[in-house]
């Protein structure tokens, strides 16, 4: 049998919303035992089991409820940081700016484990102040998931997520532009990193990936959500209906109740994200959510219109932006590929993409529709289709309806390329510059990617992509360390493709893994007795994300406190505590982290002020610091009265 982590205050029978919006009034068990969580349980809750307390009637005392609980396999996260050098700019956020945003995703996602896989670094040097910038950036991200293959991750069932910082204003319309997915059930999406907000912009444009609309707020102007959600079942501002008996959120990092008539969905825009509280989730999103996650990252194909492929048949990738409102199109290049990890199935829309011979013959079409507007005021849409491809090919048409909007011609040879450095039997440290030249015979304008092998081309991860000339700078820091390494370059003419790879392999140095503690806050304070979550990450170029084994955690006053990524501890001595995250590589490598936090009761001492030069006026804030004994230093804020200070925050 459990205890409840709390003191319970009694009650009479009936239920207030009042007693649901505070913990000291309901039984609450945060730890349930690992063995407990899965399959079928039945839980028994009773009052007074000692019976320390006489009653009358002791058979009312317990409460029986049957629940089942189903695994849910890992949500997988590849991260590519963007650096915006557009017009002067140097921004690139830093993995650390990850976490904030991470650690507030996982408290509204149902999921047990986040895998973040960290990619190359992408450069953006076009202006992403407008919504043809920002649909470029989506495209180049969907090619860099297209030429990433690793079957054995299942790259197919994972979001592609572009981070951009802070201090880039992305501009769609006349509004700032936090975060945007490429397409409601696409893969890829760009969000900002910010202490404050990252976290509810990257659940919100996660949650899009995954099939979420936007659950529409009582706003207007030419930034209203476009294509809400017609199903959402609550009043459109809160998480619930606020009834006594309904849903209440629960923030399981610091153990706090979410009223839900004071936080709206975060599917939504109507709880701003710099105010308190922030926005969270519905019952109705999170079991969305969770049906999708089951569905979509537990299976071997993807739930999308793709599928798989491996016959040897040629295929075609394409990507480009219409403007919905002129009908202008912006294409960008082609590639031929066989045996794509994922080829498009026809859908419904207006537009229809025909490959045609050299007589006009159709050879294959192929119906598709643009991705779904963020905003009612948007009007382009990007797409982005791999397709059979038929050697006979001379001419490519996108239309709508029976309109042609653009073409391209098939040239008569394909790009020769050929890589120079590193081609075999080279030792590659720091960073490292990959070069090849290449040329065409009929003088078409060459784009490229770059990818790398860490296993000898059975796996391929892109670099770069869509490159405009033949070099690239890489930081052999941030790929995996290996002897049996390659490069390849793709050179496309803007339909056909020719392909090099290092003549040889050669090798890259292994790196150690990284450390990160996700929760507690540094300096974070708990009263004796209170349970406390630990959650930690751990990294490796080689290894990826580390596996529970791999993680141990220490005190300096307490010793060994356990393994994996989480833990929770309600036993930690009184006093301060240096928390030390340790992981292992499978070479043995370790790497740490650390935090402070202290485990005590708050001391409140009352305080007089001698009057001062430039004292603060009545009804001004004061700010006083003070340090005290195996507690923290605090700071506290003091409004000034004419008889008394007291708190005012």
């Amino acid at each position: 049998p459990l205890r409840p982590r709390n003191r319970v205050i009694a009650h009479p029978t009936n239920i207030t919303t009042a007693i649901r919006g505070d913990l000291r009034n309901s039984l609450n068990f945060f730890d349930l035992p690992a063995s407990w969580l899965s399959g079928q349980v039945t839980f028994v809750a009773e009052v007074n089991p000692d019976r320390t307390i006489v009653e009358r009637d002791y058979d009312n005392n317990t409460l029986e409820t049957t629940v089942t609980f189903h695994d849910t396999p890992p949500f997988k996260m590849h991260l590519v940081r963007i650096w915006y050098t557009f017009n002067g700019a140097n921004f690139t956020p830093t993995w650390r700016e990850f976490l904030p945003a991470y650690r507030w995703m996982f408290g509204v996602y149902p999921v047990r484990r986040i895998l973040v896989f960290r990619e190359s670094v992408m450069e953006v040097n076009w202006d992403l102040g407008n919504e043809a910038g920002v649909e470029k950036l989506l495209n180049k991200l969907w090619w860099k998931d297209f030429w990433t293959i690793e079957p054995a991750l299942g790259d197919e069932n994972s979001v592609w997520l572009g981070f951009v910082d802070d201090k880039v204003q992305m501009k769609v319309g006349e509004g700032i532009l936090l975060g945007k997915a490429r397409d409601f059930g696409a893969e890829e999406a760009i969000s900002t990193a910010n202490p404050y907000w990252g976290g509810f912009v990257m659940a919100h444009e996660i949650g899009h990936t995954m099939g979420r609309r936007h659950v529409l707020c009582p706003t207007s102007g030419p930034n209203r959500p476009a294509g809400p959600d017609p199903n959402y079942p609550y009043n459109t501002r809160w998480i619930a209906d606020g009834s006594a008996q309904g849903y209440y959120g629960f923030d399981t990092r610091n153990h706090s109740i979410v009223r839900p008539w004071e936080a709206a969905d975060f599917m939504s825009y109507c709880s701003p994200p710099d105010r308190y509280p922030p926005p969270w989730v519905s019952d109705y999103t999170y079991r969305a959510l969770w049906n999708w996650i089951r569905a979509k990252f537990a299976s071997t194909a993807a739930a999308t219109g793709l599928s798989r492929t491996s016959d040897g048949q040629e295929f075609l990738a394409v990507t480009g932006i219409v403007d919905t409102a002129t009908q202008e199109v912006t294409l960008d290049h082609f590639y031929r590929v066989t045996e794509p990890t994922i080829v498009s199935q026809p859908g419904a829309g207006p537009y229809t993409l025909e490959l045609r011979d050299a007589t006009g013959e159709l050879l294959v079409s192929h119906t598709f529709d643009v991705s779904a507007p963020h905003f009612e005021s948007d009007t382009l849409g990007s797409f982005a289709l791999v397709i059979p491809f038929d050697p006979n090919t001379a001419q490519i048409v996108l239309k709508r309806g029976a309109v042609q909007l653009a073409s391209r011609s098939v040239t008569a040879h394909a790009p020769e390329v050929t890589v120079t450095y590193p081609n075999g039997g080279e030792m590659l440290t720091g960073m490292a510059t990959v070069t090849w030249t290449a040329g065409d015979a009929d003088g078409d304008d060459l784009r490229y990617t770059v990818q790398y092998s860490a296993d000898g081309g059975a796996t391929w991860r892109a670099l770069a992509v869509n490159l405009d000339n033949t070099r690239y700078e890489v930081d052999t820091r941030t790929i995996p360390g290996t002897t049996q390494a390659l490069i390849r370059v793709l050179a496309s003419d803007g339909v056909n493709t020719g392909q090099d790879q290092s003549d040889a392999t050669f090798t890259v140095s292994r790196k150690g893994p990284e450390a990160f503690i996700i929760w507690p806050e540094d300096g974070a304070a708990f009263a004796p007795g209170t349970q406390v979550w630990l959650q930690g990450y751990g990294l490796d170029a080689e290894d990826g994300p580390l596996a529970d084994t791999a993680l141990s955690w220490s005190s300096n006053r307490d010793g060994f406190l356990g393994t994996g990524q989480e833990l929770m501890l309600d036993n930690l001595s009184r006093g301060r505590h240096v928390i030390t995250l340790s992981v292992t590589d499978t070479d043995g490598n370790v790497a740490t982290d650390s935090i402070t936090l202290y485990v005590g009761h708050r001391v409140y001492l009352p305080l007089a002020l001698k009057g001062y030069e430039g004292m603060p006026a009545t009804g001004r804030s004061v700010i006083l610091a003070f340090p005290g004994h195996g507690v923290p230093h605090r700071a506290a804020t003091y409004m000034m009265s004419s008889t008394r200070m007291k708190p005012s925050g």
